[in-house]
């Protein structure tokens, strides 16, 4: 499945911890997840399901991803390979 689309703002990362309204919080802007941890790669795209994925129109469940593509290019308009 191939979905283009465009973002209204960039990601620059995500919150390493929770935190209050008036508290600081480290922001982890990447991360590589072996193919063998399935439990953190399933965290991430949950994550990224929130964060990114649901302001793309016809983008699937982290559920029934298996394989991903996402460009994103400066000007923030992008395309996802899902499963292919």
């Amino acid at each position: 499945m191939r979905i283009e689309f465009k973002l209204s703002e960039r990601l620059i990362g995500f919150a390493a911890t929770a935190a209050g309204p008036t508290e600081n919080v480290a922001v982890v802007p990447s991360n590589l997840i072996p193919p063998s941890d399935a439990f953190r790669l399933t965290q991430a795209l949950e994550h990224l399901q929130s964060a990114l994925f649901g302001f793309i129109p016809g983008f699937p469940p982290p559920a029934i991803i298996d394989h991903l593509l996402l460009i994103i290019r400066g000007d923030l308009s992008g395309v996802a390979y899902i499963n292919e």
